[in-house]
């Protein structure tokens, strides 16, 4: 089966490209007639060829090499983000000593203090998340529309990536609001 696309001008009698389908038992014995007869036919121009199969792939190599590199620079996003909650949770606990000594001496529990010293960056986390969450969607149409065949990005995506960066937030804070919390609150009066 031999499918040409026709154009004003091209190559041999405004044929630029020419699509055939062949048997995949006799591939390079096929190449070769093909080569015998474009001589014949078009001596003046070369024959050049390539297989579709491949030209799919190469370019769904350059969409996997690009996943690849996105999926680095997000873990390393989410690493550094991480750095800089614990390191902020570090210097809250450190302001707000007297009162979590305060408040365990007035019978607050662990819990609680830890619950008040996250409720503050679960908060900026999910504002950050309604900020982010429709550039992304945005972003993520326009390139599914590069695509013939494509999926449409649902709600349970997006709650997923809210669940997950409340969690890691949560284990971000929570390291230094349990050692904050279960500390002796006589120590944490005296602090300055």
């Amino acid at each position: 089966m031999a499918v040409s696309l026709l154009q004003e001008s091209g190559y041999f009698g405004g044929v630029n490209y020419i699509s055939v389908k062949i048997s995949s038992d006799q591939i390079p014995e096929t190449l070769k007639f093909f080569e015998k007869t474009w001589e014949k036919l078009s001596s003046r121009y070369p024959l050049s060829f390539s297989f579709l199969d491949e030209r799919i792939e190469a370019r769904y190599q350059i969409e996997q090499k690009m996943g690849r590199s996105i999926t680095y620079m997000a873990m390393i996003a989410v690493f550094l983000a991480c750095m800089g909650i614990f390191g902020l949770s570090l210097f809250t606990v450190e302001e707000k000593t007297k009162e979590i000594g305060i408040r365990k001496i007035l019978g607050a529990t662990a819990s609680s203090i830890v619950f008040i010293l996250s409720k503050e960056f679960v908060r900026w986390v999910v504002v950050g998340v309604l900020i982010t969450f429709p550039i992304a969607w945005i972003v993520m149409n326009k390139w599914l529309q590069n695509f013939a065949y494509r999926t449409n990005i649902g709600f349970d995506a997006f709650a997923y990536a809210l669940a997950l960066s409340i969690l890691v937030a949560f284990l971000a804070v929570s390291f230094q609001s349990i050692r904050a919390a279960l500390g002796n609150p006589v120590n944490a009066i005296r602090h300055e």
